[in-house]
């Protein structure tokens, strides 16, 4: 789930909304030139390019673990691998 996510163009947050939009936009542009997307599947693997302006929520979605789902991975590594998780 998280491999797409590996391959993203982060910008610190205070990025001014002008240059994040206007990455946007050229994102999305790149997203339907054809001959970007066959230069691009070398590098990408495969995986479109994902410029929505909902990214950022499905992203904090993808990566936030349900507290029953934590806990047990925490004990499963410390009864299984000796592996403490702080």
């Amino acid at each position: 789930m998280t491999y797409t996510y590996q391959k993203a163009l982060w910008v610190p947050a205070e990025t001014p909304k002008a240059v994040v939009d206007l990455m946007r936009t050229s994102s999305e542009a790149l997203a339907q030139d054809k001959d970007f997307e066959e230069a691009a599947d070398k590098v990408l693997g495969g995986y479109p390019l994902d410029a929505g302006a909902d990214l950022a929520t499905r992203i904090r979605e993808a990566y936030t673990v349900d507290a029953s789902v934590r806990e047990h991975v925490i004990t499963l590594l410390s009864s299984s691998y000796n592996v403490t998780v702080e």
